[in-house]
């Protein structure tokens, strides 16, 4: 059985992606924080004899420092996504407008922000893996609310959403793929991209992740059997597997200290 290692396995992300792999490949995990080793549902590392055959980081933080073996974009796609800025000039008329916000006095730059145009409408995420180019799978979620209270929160009180569904939206998918190919490289690995719609219900991109999967939908692919992150790593090693059916129309409400639910969510929306 092949031995994974998970950077960052005592967080969120690095739970759910040890439940999508556990029972296909032999996986061990590292965290940063002592805290969170105790939360690891993965193997500690130094329990492991011999080499890793796959290194999966799932924080921006270790995705800039990658190990080797693992598939990722190159470092200079993941540098170019993680700069906002930089970003939505590459992504050109698939970003929102953007605007310099930058102090009246002085000069370098200094002070200087980057805003875009109020995007009040839909927000929705999509997600593709890549295997040197090949298209492995995608996976579309509409994020209905960050709170299971109430529908609409603050800005500045948002996260990681509670409450969404799987949806197939042909033009999302349609403005990831453009979009990955304008960021430049042979894709590879996993890519996360935000939208928000605008007033005239135009998905616009607000940020790609590179080289990681987004942490509410690992709940989907270990619940629902559409296991995209597995489905990238099997691929990675040569081997087939079978994404099965789409989980469209599929609904998760997640709430800390209790399990989610997950089922078709047309019924309470």
């Amino acid at each position: 059985m092949k031995k994974v290692l998970v950077r960052g396995a005592g967080g969120v992300a690095g739970m759910g992606m040890t439940r999508c792999l556990q029972d296909h490949f032999d996986v061990y995990g590292e965290d940063d924080s002592k805290w969170a080793r105790k939360l690891m549902i993965a193997k500690p590392s130094y329990d492991c004899e011999g080499p890793f055959d796959l290194i999966i980081p799932v924080a921006d933080s270790m995705i800039t420092r990658p190990d080797h073996p693992t598939i990722l974009p190159e470092l200079v796609d993941i540098r170019l996504c993680q700069d906002k800025a930089k970003c939505s000039m590459a992504l050109g008329d698939l970003a929102p407008i953007t605007y310099w916000v930058r102090d009246t006095h002085g000069a370098g730059g200094k002070g200087a922000q980057m805003a875009s145009e109020y995007l009040p409408g839909d927000n929705y995420s999509c997600e593709v893996a890549f295997v040197n180019g090949e298209l492995i799978g995608h996976f579309i979620k509409h994020r209905l609310s960050y709170s299971t209270i109430k529908k609409d929160l603050p800005l500045e009180k948002r996260g990681s959403s509670m409450v969404s569904v799987c949806v197939d939206n042909p033009d999302i998918l349609q403005r990831t793929l453009i979009a990955i190919e304008r960021i430049g490289g042979v894709p590879h690995g996993a890519y996360g991209v935000d939208f928000k719609c605008n007033e005239d219900g135009v998905p616009l991109i607000t940020e790609i992740n590179p080289g990681r999967f987004l942490t509410a939908s690992y709940v989907y692919f270990y619940s629902t059997g559409y296991n995209l992150p597995l489905a990238l790593y099997k691929a990675y090693f040569g081997e087939s597997y079978n994404l099965g059916e789409y989980p469209e129309g599929m609904g998760i409400i997640r709430c800390v200290d209790s399990k989610p639910w997950v089922g078709k969510i047309n019924e309470i929306i």
